[in-house]
């Protein structure tokens, strides 16, 4: 993309507010950083509580819908929102379940976040820092928050340091057993930003892979027992930086360099073909983190 980033002088401005120690950095070189502790919470390094087995396992994702919502409920609301643009589907939302809602941002583009503040000013953002971030990623979540000053992000990390999990599990767990480092670094906080809440929103779209391409505007998540909103489900590619374009939307600088789907920096790379997702785990079948759909079913961690 040449479209120019207009933050980057807040960026100079802004001073982060968690001291970013390790993250970004591969395990091999966080594993000899083990003795460096200053700024990380004891806790972090010496976790008493393991991950619930049954975020590896799938044992609380429910095989029906709550008796309060019906499959012809989501039939008639999806046809409603037929061809319905961002705006639309996240005021439906909010009408629905109101302080219930919450999204998530990935911090990749920002266009569903643009969207989001401008229609729901008031709602609550969370975003997943997994320890293994591209520092091009930390610096968008700066940016964001320059740019967007009234925006209310909840940023959550892991209950276990890198450095620690590096120590009780796998050196190179993300290599080794992707599936258990998603489910420690990614679906654990995940549980933990849904927790009391009614609706998430996603910025999934249809065109972003064959796994995605049947999504609906809303959906009963399975995975989380609440209901899942994809606003930018009708849109592609194309609309996305369209909008960022004439909005002068801030996005991810690695973007740029052709990573189009960005995840964590250990196993994101630039796509091998045309699929914008074949960057990701491009040495695994692996497609998904665990976040959408099938829960990761290889546990390795301790109860």
């Amino acid at each position: 993309m040449d479209n120019p980033i207009s933050s980057d002088k807040a960026l100079h401005n802004f001073k982060k507010e968690t001291t970013p120690i390790t993250l970004g950095l591969p395990i091999e070189v966080v594993g000899q950083l083990g003795q460096i502790s200053h700024g990380i919470p004891e806790e972090m390094l010496h976790p008493t509580t393991h991950l619930d087995r049954s975020l590896l396992q799938g044992e609380q994702a429910a095989n029906q819908l709550p008796d309060e919502l019906r499959p012809e409920d989501l039939a008639r609301v999806n046809a409603e929102l037929d061809g319905a643009g961002p705006h639309e589907i996240m005021k439906y939302a909010q009408t629905v379940f109101g302080e219930g809602l919450t999204m998530a941002c990935s911090f990749q583009d920002l266009v569903m976040l643009d969207i989001a503040v401008k229609t729901i000013p008031d709602i609550q953002i969370f975003t997943i820092d997994t320890g293994f971030l591209f520092f091009e990623t930390e610096e968008t979540i700066r940016r964001a928050q320059a740019h967007y000053p009234k925006m209310r992000l909840n940023i959550l990390q892991p209950k276990i340091h890198i450095t620690a999990q590096a120590q009780q599990h796998r050196h190179q767990l993300y290599h080794e057993d992707s599936d258990a480092c998603c489910a420690i670094r990614k679906l654990e906080p995940m549980r933990r930003a849904l927790e009391g809440r009614k609706a998430w929103m996603t910025g999934i779209r249809r065109d972003q892979s064959a796994t995605r391409a049947t999504i609906q505007a809303v959906a009963w998540d399975y995975k989380w027992n609440i209901v899942k909103f994809a606003p930018l489900c009708n849109w592609t590619a194309d609309d996305v930086w369209s909008y960022a374009k004439m909005h002068k939307v801030p996005y991810n600088r690695l973007i740029d360099r052709g990573y189009p789907s960005i995840g964590c920096a250990p196993c994101t790379s630039a796509p091998v073909d045309g699929d914008p997702r074949s960057g990701r785990w491009a040495d695994s079948k692996k497609t998904e983190c665990g976040l959408h759909g099938e829960t990761p079913a290889n546990p390795i961690l301790h109860s």
